[in-house]
Parts: C-alpha cells; sequence; structure tokens
C-alpha cells in the first residue's frame, strides 16, 4: 500500500522595494581609480553566481548530490519577476502582494509546479482577506526657501495613515533618537519629525518602533514623522508595525535623511511636504494551495 502526503504552500505576504544597487564584483567602475568604500557598497548588493562560495559535499551525504542551488535560484528568479512586472506596471507599492492580480501569479506558479511534479488533487483554498493596507501612491519634499527637493526613498510604514489627496506640509525639527530626554521642551505639535532609528536583525523591526520614540512623536502632536534609517546610501526600506500611527509615518534613507539634517543644522528653516494616498481595500481574497503525492 503506498502512504499518502499532503503537501500545501500557505503564499504569504511578500513584497520588494527598490534598493540602490546592481551589483558586479569585476568591473565595479569603468575607469581604473579604486572605488570608494561607499561605492563598494553601493555597488555590491547582490554577487555574480560565480562569487558564491562551493562546499564539497562530506562523505556519506551523497544522498544529497542531487541538490542544486543554482537550479533552485534559477525558480528564486522565475517568483521575482512577478514582482518585478508588478513595479513595471507602474505599482509604487509594488510585489506579490496579497489580494492582488500579481498574488494570483504566484499562486498559479506554484499550481503549474505541483503539477510538473506529478503531484494529484492539486487545488486552491481561497480565503477571504481583512481590509488590505495598501498605499497607492505617496510623494515627498523638503524645501529651504525657493530650493525643493524631492525625497526618493520614503516609504509609508506598514498600517499608518496618510494624508488623502491632500498635500501637508510642516516645519521640520529634528529629535535624534526620540527619548524622553530628546523631547524635553522641544515643541513638535504640528511639526514634522525626523527620528533616528537603527534597523534590528531581520531588518523588518528597529529601534524607533520597539523604543517607542515613533509613537511618542505621533501623541505629541505631531503632523508627520520620517524615520531615518541607519543603513548608509541611498536604501528604500519597509519596516513593520505601524499600527496605532495617528499620523503619516515614514521611513527615509540615511542620505536623503543627513541632507535634512544638515540643512537645519546650519540654520535653515526646512519645510517637509508630503501626499500619502492610503486605503485600506476590502472584500479582496487570497488563497493555499494544495496537492496530494505518495512516498512510494
Amino acid at each position: 500500500m503506498r502512504n499518502s502526503f499532503i503537501v500545501a504552500i500557505t503564499l504569504t505576504l511578500v513584497f520588494a522595494t527598490p534598493c540602490s544597487g546592481q551589483a558586479q564584483i569585476e568591473g565595479l567602475t569603468k575607469d581604473k581609480s579604486p572605488p570608494t568604500p561607499s561605492k563598494l557598497y553601493e555597488d555590491n548588493l547582490r554577487l555574480p553566481d560565480d562569487a558564491y562560495l562551493r562546499w564539497p559535499l562530506p562523505a556519506g551525504e551523497e544522498a544529497y548530490a542531487g541538490i542544486d542551488g543554482m537550479a533552485m535560484k534559477s525558480q528564486i528568479s522565475e517568483i521575482t519577476a512577478i514582482s518585478r512586472k508588478s513595479r513595471d506596471d507602474g505599482n509604487q507599492f509594488w510585489g506579490r502582494i496579497a489580494g492582488t492580480p500579481y498574488y494570483r501569479m504566484i499562486q498559479d506558479w506554484v499550481v503549474q509546479q505541483f503539477k510538473a511534479l506529478g503531484l494529484e488533487r492539486v487545488r486552491r483554498q481561497e480565503l477571504e482577506m481583512s481590509p488590505l493596507w495598501y498605499p497607492n501612491s505617496w510623494e515627498a519634499s523638503f524645501a529651504v526657501g525657493d530650493s525643493v527637493t524631492p525625497l526618493k526613498t520614503t516609504f509609508p510604514i506598514t498600517d499608518t495613515v496618510g494624508t488623502g489627496a491632500n498635500i501637508i506640509e510642516a516645519p521640520a525639527i529634528w529629535l535624534g533618537l526620540g527619548t524622553p530626554a530628546d523631547f524635553k521642551d522641544r515643541n513638535v505639535s504640528g511639526k514634522a519629525v525626523l527620528l533616528y532609528s537603527n534597523p534590528t536583525p531581520g531588518g523588518r523591526d528597529h529601534f524607533a518602533r520597539w523604543s517607542g520614540s515613533m509613537m511618542r512623536a505621533n501623541k505629541a502632536g505631531a503632523a508627520m514623522v520620517l524615520i531615518v534609517m541607519d543603513i548608509p546610501g541611498n536604501v528604500t526600506t519597509e519596516p513593520e508595525a505601524g499600527a496605532g500611527t495617528t499620523v503619516p509615518t515614514l521611513t527615509i534613507s540615511m542620505k536623503e535623511g543627513t541632507a535634512i539634517r544638515e540643512a537645519i543644522e546650519a540654520g535653515k528653516d526646512v519645510t517637509l511636504r508630503l501626499r500619502a494616498d492610503i486605503e485600506r481595500k476590502p472584500g479582496l481574497r487570497t488563497a493555499n494551495v494544495w496537492a496530494a503525492g505518495y512516498d512510494g
């Protein structure tokens, strides 16, 4: 008698955000000059396949010789191609996001993979979703006098509120780590508050959230909150946990955050402007993909 087993894929919310690097090890620069440390960092966010270490198979592990990491990586390219299609179709909030057509595409991909493996009774288990937090579009800039600089790395923190179709603006203040000492004797009401935050391992959580500084700024009456993420360069980040925010709260890169801080340090009056069209989409569906097979 053959023993049956069940294979299930629970497709979870996954999306990609833009990053600044396109990596190669050789030919980092077109000229012969040595690249700067920041250039090395920004140009080496990805490695070519031949740069990865190859580990010899230990004796007695021959049964695993057929596992090919490069073959697995080629499938990753198929998966991420769906995310890139979402981006190329013009979505600012892009990726394989539950409830969107691109999430349906990855379900279809899993169905095809199960069938190619010869699994039986492949089926899709449709599930109702809670209303999906979804930023349709957003834009931000900072102004010093008549000079306006677009901010290209802002990203709404998950579950934060938006501005609707309106553009809001507020004078910028820098509150560092946002500890109670940083807030002492500072008038936060109606201001655009900038906080400095360190990502914790994994990158989704960060100091401004778990230390309470992000919510401290919200509760103090800020008009908006920008979290300057301590990652070198001009990298867009999307940490989690914006639930409970009462004003638009977004991340911004170290490079752009530093430009605003330096303008404040120079004694200039800095105004931040923001539009963030964020909604909760009701009536969407997600799914699990199931299949059955046999072990002999």
